[in-house]
């Protein structure tokens, strides 16, 4: 199979919006090449989305140490 037939194309975006907390809560939402937007508040919703549109986890894959931690 064609791996370009395979690809999907999307925009994510995410911001910090102000709460009760002295730290802001993260907030965002998927958009697709149509312009369809599904929003999210949690990582565990970004991820519910991803898998719904065909993501898969690739066990084979190490990731790589964050430079932000």
């Amino acid at each position: 199979m064609n791996k370009e037939a395979q690809r999907r194309y999307y925009i994510l975006s995410i911001w910090s919006q102000a709460s009760g907390s002295s730290h802001g809560v993260w907030r965002g939402y998927l958009e697709s090449a149509s312009g369809s937007r599904a929003y999210f508040a949690t990582l565990q919703r970004l991820n519910n989305l991803l898998q719904s549109v065909g993501w898969q986890d690739d066990t084979a894959v190490t990731e790589p140490k964050s430079p932000f931690v």
